[in-house]
């Protein structure tokens, strides 16, 4: 029995979902990591993949289709959400110990191939920042591939 746990926030505009969120997540930061700010668990993308899976199959799978490893030419596309008939990629890095701005990077590339592939104009990168600090290279909110959009989405995931 996994003893995995999912939070969810919910609740009307400006009620203080946002504070208790950063708050949950400093409570829990340190399911990433096997020495905090050093050494990640094994895999750490996998666990992201499969929390932020479970959430969006457990909160839309009434109305989305949301599928993990889905092959697409040459790679395979994290987590594809077919929400309301319209695709959305969403894929996943990891910023921090032996992960640099560079692999999160890579994943616009790979994002700008698979909306080719699924011939859609949006797609989402998160990114699970472990840095220690904030002083080194930003990813930026969003990007403009060939008129096709990609949306950064960064979730800290360390403090001191």
């Amino acid at each position: 029995m996994s003893n995995d746990k999912l939070i969810v926030i919910v609740g009307p505009t400006a009620s203080g979902k946002s504070a208790l969120a950063i708050e949950l997540a400093k409570e829990f930061w340190n399911i990433f990591w096997q020495e905090p700010g050093k050494k990640f668990v094994p895999k750490p993308e996998n666990l992201a993949k499969s929390h932020l899976g479970m959430f969006l199959k457990g909160k839309f799978s009434s109305i989305a289709f949301v599928g993990t490893e889905i092959g697409c030419g040459d790679g395979y596309v994290d987590l594809l959400v077919n929400f309301l008939g319209i695709n959305y990629i969403v894929e996943l890095k990891i910023l921090g110990g032996s992960w640099g701005i560079g692999w999160s990077k890579e994943g616009l590339s790979q994002l700008a191939r698979y909306m080719s592939i699924y011939e859609t104009t949006e797609s989402y990168l998160i990114v699970f920042d472990g840095r220690k600090t904030s002083k080194g290279e930003q990813l930026h909110n969003e990007y403009n591939l060939d008129n096709k959009i990609v949306h950064v989405i960064s979730a800290k995931i360390y403090w001191e």
